[in-house]
């Protein structure tokens, strides 16, 4: 079993270099790669950051300056499952690209909110607005190239997606957030069942971490090698990806409307979340935050919903410190 399908995001600085890279079929890491481009954007999002900067000077605008022009997404599947054709590829990415687009909308529209509540606290220090994306311009500013390993046995199939981070002058902020890459993990998980009908949860890699004679997750060290805290990360790492599961099931459940599947996974999910605490908070907020999204939208009765569920979490009491500042004579 797998949590996700293979996805990876990396920032890149200069978008120029990694474009060519990608495309050299010279290159010693590419000798028995087929590369293909399925997006063909590269102009425009190295254009970008030109763009951004001519703009900025014409407004008077100071600062602005941007480390990171642009999002590298991969997403890998592994040899020994069904592989995708061209085509296939294509609507992967397709459906990717899509969903990644209204996540960044509804994020632009909170940020935006909240900028408006802190410009009314502090009005020297205005924050500024961003405009929402259309799927025209975002479309244009990615750019998607596949490397078919066929040929070499030791590599899978991938496919590298790039996405501007500078959108008509705009730095788009939630492209480098953490609620961009569980939706884009999401995304592959639907699409490679729906093309394929291979399911991540059912899979089992050859180099598996879990044993088949119910050990559990292990660290493949030696019991004399593993860490104290061994018995507490194994008991964790079960719990997370149970989790995970649950909360996948939930929002199946919720799709179809199985309102009685969708009460037993909302109270799972939620005891699952209450078991975990303050532990892998950034990821149990992304988890939350989606099930919130997903409540609203469907107008869900309490009764459904895992947020209400959820225990608030106190913040944790720092310790005070024994000394104490000396006195004055």
């Amino acid at each position: 079993m797998l949590k996700n399908w293979l996805v990876k995001f990396q920032s890149k600085h200069s978008v120029i270099s990694h474009l060519k890279y990608l495309m050299n079929s010279n290159a010693k890491s590419h000798q028995a790669t087929r590369i293909v481009v399925l997006r063909d954007n590269a102009k425009t999002i190295i254009n970008a950051k030109e763009k951004r900067v001519e703009y900025r000077k014409e407004k008077g605008l100071r600062g602005g300056s941007i480390k990171n022009e642009s999002t590298s997404i991969i997403i890998s599947l592994p040899k020994d499952i069904t592989q995708l054709n061209l085509e296939k590829w294509k609507q992967l990415s397709n459906h990717v690209l899509k969903q990644l687009h209204e996540h960044l909308n509804k994020k632009i529209i909170l940020q935006n909110k909240k900028n408006e509540i802190l410009n009314l606290k502090k009005p020297l220090k205005k924050q500024p607005f961003v405009n929402q994306i259309s799927l025209k311009d975002f479309a244009t500013h990615c750019h998607v190239v596949l490397h078919d390993e066929t040929a070499d046995p030791d590599k899978s199939n991938h496919i590298h997606i790039i996405v501007s981070n500078i959108i008509n002058n705009d730095f788009i902020k939630p492209i480098t957030q953490l609620g961009a890459i569980y939706n884009v993990k999401q995304s592959v998980n639907y699409a490679v069942k729906k093309l394929v009908h291979e399911d991540h949860m059912k899979y089992t890699p050859k180099n598996s971490v879990f044993v088949e004679d119910g050990d559990g997750f292990t660290d493949k060290k030696p019991i004399f090698d593993r860490p104290k805290n061994y018995k507490f990360a194994s008991t964790f790492k079960l719990i997370f990806i149970r989790l995970q599961d649950n909360f996948n099931n939930w929002l199946q459940a919720v799709f179809n409307k199985e309102t009685l599947k969708i009460k037993d996974y909302a109270k799972k999910t939620a005891t699952d979340i209450n078991k975990l605490k303050n532990n892998k908070t950034d990821e149990i907020s992304i988890i939350l935050e989606t099930a919130q999204t997903v409540e609203k939208a469907n107008a869900l009765p309490d009764e459904l919903k895992i947020t209400n569920k959820v225990k608030k979490r106190l913040p944790r009491r720092r310790k005070k410190s024994n000394t104490s500042s000396p006195k004055n004579n």
